[in-house]
């Protein structure tokens, strides 16, 4: 997997919210909250223990908040039990919003976030726990702060393998250089909770869990992938599988995948190719193709068109070469010669040019109605196909003329 590393640098100029999640932990107390095993996935009801939940709240400057845990209502089996949010427009009251679940939704000036859990039991029946908001209501206008100093730098996405024992992953809080955030069993994790790396506490572990290190990759994460997206990026080295790129109306216009590149528009300039070059329409079946290395240069088309459009090929049409330039090498002479093969409706003409010996022109060559027309620096043959072979010299001709 390619591994890019970016810097990214922010300014610290406030402290927003950008995350919250809710947290489960089993016990046998209903009246005293258990200091470890709380996790974001509700555990299963056993017989004689309690459920309790709390919510954690992240904040932009990478710190975090926890609120009270509250007991969980139980007594009969549970099913499932789903957080929920509500954003309202108010700190004391639920107002202008619905409840979703699973998703807390993004922070917005002026609005509050409300969690609750929604417990369904084995017998069909279900509860909700008494809601509670986790973002409080909006303070007086503080005083305006001091310059903040220079955030944290982004540092990875790094595979958690290549990491040693012993590294520290830091999360970005104040005083921090780093915010970190490593590939690991195919996702990224961002750092929440500085730390020294050890062999069983990568992402998801119970180390992790208990100790709350690292968070699927979203939110921040997410926001810096939109800079990257939108802004314009200078990155020395790039590997990629496959680069795509559309026009404003959504149409691929190049693309370069699997080792192939198409290319639908655009300007080349300066461009030196080798092997073959092919251009062709494919409603016309006009065709051009050349090859510097083998020495030839092709226009292809369909032998008839249609009644009606003439640009277009027939039904019965089949595709052939109309003009075809190619260099050769006579066997006898060992000279260069360049031959060209026309196809109109008269049949097939072929022209071999030999700077040294002359012009020669083939009708129908290979044929019994094959004729030829020879130029020689010395004399002139001609045959018309029926078995008659005319020959003279350049002498006799041009004195005849004259």
């Amino acid at each position: 997997m390619p591994i890019i590393t970016r810097i990214i640098r922010f300014l610290r100029i406030g402290v927003g919210i950008s995350d919250t999640d809710v947290e489960y932990a089993d016990s046998t107390s209903s009246t005293v909250a258990p200091n470890t095993g709380w996790q974001t996935t509700a555990p299963k009801w056993q017989n004689g223990h309690f459920i309790w939940s709390r919510t954690r709240i992240y904040y932009t400057n990478g710190q975090e908040k926890i609120s009270n845990p509250v007991c969980l209502p139980s007594g009969k089996g549970v099913v499932s039990i789903v957080e929920q949010y509500y954003q309202s427009a108010s700190s004391s009251i639920l107002t202008g919003g619905t409840w979703v679940s699973n998703k807390a939704p993004a922070y917005v000036e002026g609005k509050f976030i409300w969690t609750r859990s929604v417990i369904t039991y084995t017998d069909g029946s279900s509860t909700a726990t008494d809601a509670v908001c986790v973002t409080g209501s909006k303070g007086d206008k503080g005083d305006k702060g001091d310059k903040g100093s220079t955030g944290s730098v982004l540092r990875g996405p790094q595979l958690w393998n290549t990491c040693i024992n012993g590294y520290r992953f830091e999360a970005g809080g104040e005083g921090e250089e780093w915010k970190d955030t490593v590939f690991y069993n195919g996702n990224t994790y961002s750092c929440i909770k500085t730390h020294v790396k050890t062999a069983d506490n990568y992402p998801g572990s119970a180390a992790d869990l208990n100790n709350h290190y690292w968070r699927l990759g979203q939110s921040i994460e997410l926001l810096i992938a939109h800079i990257i997206l939108t802004q314009y990026q200078m990155v020395e080295n790039l590997g990629v599988r496959s680069i795509e790129m559309k026009d404003k109306d959504g149409n691929v216009v190049f693309r370069a995948k699997d080792g192939d590149l198409d290319c639908k528009g655009g300007n080349f300039e300066n461009i030196t190719a080798t092997g073959n070059f092919k251009s062709r329409n494919e409603k016309t079946w006009n065709e051009i193709e050349m090859n510097a290395d083998k020495g030839y240069l092709v226009m292809r088309g369909p032998t008839s068109v249609n009644d009606d459009n003439w640009d277009l090929p027939s039904s019965i049409a089949e595709m052939t070469d109309l003009f075809k330039v190619k260099f050769e090498t006579d066997s006898d002479t060992l000279s260069r010669i360049a031959t060209m093969d026309l196809f109109g409706f008269g049949g097939r003409k072929r022209v071999n040019i030999d700077p040294e010996f002359g012009l020669r022109i083939y009708s129908n060559e290979g044929t019994d109605d094959e004729s030829h027309l020879f130029l020689g620096k010395d004399s002139i043959d001609y045959s018309d196909g029926l078995g008659h072979v005319y020959h003279s010299d350049w002498n006799s001709l041009l004195k005849k003329i004259l």
